[in-house]
């Protein structure tokens, strides 16, 4: 049985020296061929896209105006549910409110004025009595 210390190749990976057998990996061999590197990155792009792409209610808000959010959101009101229970319209005074914000603070577009919608009307919500 031999130990680890005598095999050549545990000593070499410790000196610093290479094995010249697997000198280049497969992907530094490929170096020429790079297709299957761009079909990968192409994917992994796709990927991200997907994973990055502000969804709300199964749309893609991140190239959207102020109005097609409104209107968006206006089209999946829920203010008949409990527990508002249609005492008045949640999105219509989320969409106020932003409105007085934006004019203090300034505009914003896409998935930020999406995302504060819809915080806005979580608190609305959540907040009422």
């Amino acid at each position: 049985m031999r130990t680890l210390r005598r095999d050549p190749l545990w000593q070499s990976a410790f000196s610093g020296a290479t094995n010249p057998k697997r000198s280049k990996s497969r992907w530094q061999k490929n170096t020429k061929s790079s297709r299957s590197h761009r079909v990968t990155t192409g994917c992994r792009r796709q990927r991200e896209e997907k994973t990055m792409a502000a969804m709300f209610y199964g749309v893609n808000v991140t190239d959207m105006n102020i109005r097609q959010i409104n209107a968006l959101f206006r089209k999946h009101d829920e203010s008949h549910l409990w527990p508002i229970c249609g005492r008045f319209n949640v999105t219509e005074r989320a969409i106020r409110h932003l409105r007085k914000i934006m004019k203090c603070n300034g505009e914003t577009g896409g998935f930020e004025y999406a995302y504060m919608l819809d915080e806005e009307i979580g608190f609305i919500v959540n907040g009422e009595n």
